[in-house]
Parts: structure tokens; C-alpha cells; sequence
């Protein structure tokens, strides 16, 4: 029996269920992506300085545009994020001159033109980051590493053209 305060019974409450944070899911994605993508660059040198680094020790998975700057899907585009040393990465914050010049020589001119106009395109109101990450990260978990990259990119493309036509 509750105990009363007053002439109200305390209400008993009820368990919680435990909502990961945008954070905590954001690091779910990042668990997932990140290492399809130094898999995927795994032959390749740095985008930036073209150095091979350590593998492991010494790779990260960078970003073109950087992921504090862009849009909540270009953040993770599958283009938008390749291999780099840690020197590019982080202690050049990103090496940007010369990523470009990495980006335009694996990818072309299109897909550079593409990400640079994309980038900052403003989500709808109506969009919600934290359903998208619990959906993306439901769909990718045991996918292979092509049906990852391919859903990303695929995913953001197709979210960024529908929101460029209305």
C-alpha cells in the first residue's frame, strides 16, 4: 500500500525506458561507418598529404566539410568522409587545401561541386535526427560494407534532392 501525503496517495513510478542520447546514437553510426570506411580506403594513402599512414594507429576517418559545419546527413555521407593521418586530421584540422585536391582526384569535379552545394542546405523543421539515426542504425547493423556505403550515400542523396525540389 502507498503511503499518503496528505489526503493524496503517492503515485508509484512507473520503470523508464532508457532513450539512448542523439550523442549516444551518433556514436552507434559512427561505430558503424567509420570503420567501412577506412576498410574501404584501407589501399589508398592519406586524402590530404597522400602519406601512408599506420594502419590503425595512425588512421581516422576525415571529413571534406567538417562534420561541426554540415548539415546533420551530409555529415554522413559517405563521400564527404575518407582517410587520413592523424597529423591531416587533427593537428592540420583537416588539411582542407589539399583534401580538396584529394577529393577532386578520387571523385571529380561533380561530386566536389556536389557536397560544397549540399552541405549547408537547412534541414525541414519536420526532420527528425534522432528517429533517422535509430532507423539508419537499425537498417546498417550486419549489412556488408558495399550495402553501407551505398545506403548512405543513397539515403542523403535522395533526402537532399527532395528537400532542393519543394
Amino acid at each position: 500500500m502507498a503511503i499518503r501525503k496528505g489526503n493524496f496517495p503517492l503515485k508509484k513510478s512507473k520503470p523508464k525506458k532508457s532513450r539512448k542520447s542523439v550523442k549516444g546514437l551518433e556514436k552507434d553510426l559512427k561505430n558503424i561507418l567509420y570503420p567501412v570506411i577506412k576498410r574501404r580506403d584501407v589501399d589508398e594513402p592519406c586524402i590530404s598529404c597522400e602519406k601512408y599512414p599506420n594502419e590503425g594507429t595512425d588512421t581516422q576517418a576525415g571529413h571534406f566539410t567538417a562534420f561541426e559545419l554540415c548539415n546533420q546527413l551530409m555529415r554522413w555521407y559517405s563521400k564527404n568522409i575518407n582517410k587520413q593521418c592523424s597529423g591531416c586530421n587533427g593537428f592540420k584540422h583537416g588539411n582542407g587545401t589539399e583534401y580538396r585536391k584529394g577529393m577532386l582526384y578520387k571523385y571529380g569535379v561533380e561530386e566536389v561541386d556536389y557536397i560544397e552545394t549540399y552541405y549547408k542546405t537547412p534541414l525541414p523543421i519536420s526532420f527528425n535526427y534522432r528517429d533517422w539515426l535509430v532507423t539508419t542504425i537499425e537498417k546498417l547493423k550486419g549489412q556488408t560494407d558495399e550495402f553501407i556505403l551505398n545506403y548512405m550515400e543513397f539515403e542523403t542523396r535522395s533526402m537532399l534532392s527532395s528537400l532542393s525540389n519543394s
